[in-house]
């Protein structure tokens, strides 16, 4: 009886355990929607036509926040020291370098963060996020 009560109780841990969240995920990125759509802001230069026709995919909840946290004209650094602290690692855009970009990864949530600079000022930002089940 002992070794079915302790089977049991492992069996219930492991699935609790198998259904949480890994790590933790920043602030910015609780209760995060995804959407739908491109899942980011910087161009396909080399393949335009994979995006022809695909709509724009963010996070309504997340970029909110973000518009919320960030104004038209915060600065570049403030946005960059702010994700950096919630564990965010840049992403370069290279087909356009006034995006901007920083990525968090776990092993369920996929986001990227990205604005729009010019002259060190942000124009426009917005955050995407995919989820995936084990």
């Amino acid at each position: 009886m002992a070794i079915l009560k302790s089977t049991v109780f492992y069996a219930i841990l492991l699935s609790l355990t198998a259904c949480s969240e890994p790590d933790p995920l920043p602030p910015i990125l609780r209760g995060a929607q995804a959407e739908s759509g491109r899942q980011t802001s910087c161009p396909n230069v080399k393949h335009p036509e994979i995006y022809k026709g695909v709509p724009d995919g963010p996070s309504p909840n997340v970029t909110l926040r973000l518009k919320k946290r960030f104004e038209v004209g915060s600065s570049d650094n403030e946005i960059t020291d702010f994700l950096k602290r919630q564990g965010f690692k840049i992403s370069v855009c290279k087909s356009d370098e006034s995006i901007h970009g920083y990525a968090y990864r776990n092993t369920r949530t996929v986001s990227l963060i990205q604005w729009k600079v010019i002259n060190n000022r942000m124009v426009w930002i917005k955050g995407y996020v995919s989820h995936s089940s084990l």
